[in-house]
């Protein structure tokens, strides 16, 4: 095991990288030279009740640097919440239920009936749609009431005013890291389990539409939160004294790794209209493309012969560049230090644990 010191300069070689030409600030915080005597603080919780500080004994830095990140802010976000009430108050808004539809939470007892159609308007753009991604221990403990059009007001109050305080730090450690894949494809599943928001329902004729259209080509759980998680794989118990967790197979670390993780909640599909769209003929409405932007660009790449860097490897690595020691500041570098390029996929290397034997390669978490 290494010392105390040489610990401090490997997290001293880790300058942050660049976001543009500005300059992130951080302080890692210091590792301690030892792992501390209670190792299974996490094993022993659920998932839901797992938070990011449960996780700093062993991964200090990691978890300093996603405390700035937009990730600890999913679920807090005032932007978020001000979208999500919006949708939920203004979207099918009638005489009956002037209160808002509620279209993208779970059906109650009196859910909103559209009163020229009699289709069910509460929950017809996908139930937890905002939530399961912004809030993704929600699926698990389901703790948000359901929308009511003239019972409960309690069910019609924001979403951050609703989650539990544990799910309430977001896109966690947790969240990410009981990841073991993307849902199965909407046709092969029947309607069993957890699958996201994989379709929408029209409010005029109640007929149901394909929100990922990438199931049919072999990539399933492109999109509204089309991830898999399993609890066991953050609280399950390591095989050996090494770790407090096990260590993910090798399948769950390759989709981890991939951009297809990304895209399972960085492409954003709404509900549309019965009309097929002109473009790919999709029916439904895209709020948000950065995983199929990328697609198209690396796609392009390897037409070229080229290999595209992934989402990490441009969000968690040096890319841009680091603020290194030496020189007189400029391009966003305080004085003392000088910019150095780093190219996309160009990682830090430190110890990702205490109990490391060596170091290895380190992603970022400020997701810049």
């Amino acid at each position: 095991m290494r010392g105390p010191d040489a610990t401090r300069r490997v997290l001293a070689s880790l300058t942050p990288p660049l976001a543009g030409v500005s300059l992130a600030v951080v302080t890692l915080l210091a590792i301690p030279s030892k792992p501390p005597e209670k190792r299974t603080t996490i094993a022993a919780a659920r998932l839901e009740g797992t938070k990011a500080e449960d996780c700093v004994p062993c991964h200090a830095r990691e978890v300093a640097e996603w405390r700035g990140s937009a990730m600890a802010y999913a679920a807090r976000s005032p932007l978020v919440g001000a979208l999500e009430s919006l949708v939920e108050e203004q979207v099918g808004r009638s005489e009956a239920c002037p209160n808002g539809a509620g279209t993208l939470r779970s059906r109650g007892a009196d859910a909103c009936i559209d009163d020229k159609t009699g289709v069910t308007a509460t929950g017809a753009g996908g139930e937890g749609w905002c939530v399961n991604c912004h809030v993704p221990g929600e699926n698990l403990q389901a703790a948000i009431p359901r929308w009511s059009a003239h019972g409960d007001p309690r069910s019609r109050e924001p979403v951050r005013d609703l989650a539990a305080p544990s799910s309430m730090a977001g896109i966690s450690c947790a969240a990410c890291h009981s990841t073991i894949g993307p849902v199965a494809a909407h046709a092969s599943r029947g309607g069993r389990g957890y699958e996201g928001n994989a379709t929408w329902t029209s409010f005029v004729t109640g007929a149901s539409f394909l929100a990922r259209p990438e199931d049919a080509r072999g990539l399933p759980g492109i999109a509204n939160s089309g991830y898999r998680l399993d609890p066991q794989l953050l609280l399950g118990g390591a095989q050996d004294g090494a770790r407090v967790h096990p260590a993910p197979t090798r399948a769950s670390g390759r989709y981890l790794a991939s951009s297809e993780f990304c895209g399972a909640c960085h492409d954003v599909r709404l509900f549309g209209t019965d009309t097929r769209g002109s473009l790919k003929g999709e029916r439904f409405k895209r709020l948000r493309n950065a995983y199929s932007e990328w697609r198209t660009w690396a796609d392009a790449e390897a037409r070229a012969g080229r290999v595209a860097p992934g989402c990490q490897d441009c969000h968690m690595s040096l890319y841009p560049g680091t603020c290194a020691p030496g020189g007189e500041g400029g391009q966003g570098c305080p004085a003392g230090t000088h910019f150095a390029a780093k190219a996309p996929g160009e990682y830090a290397s430190a110890l990702v644990a205490p109990s490391s034997a060596a170091p290895a390669r380190v992603r970022s978490h400020w997701f810049t």
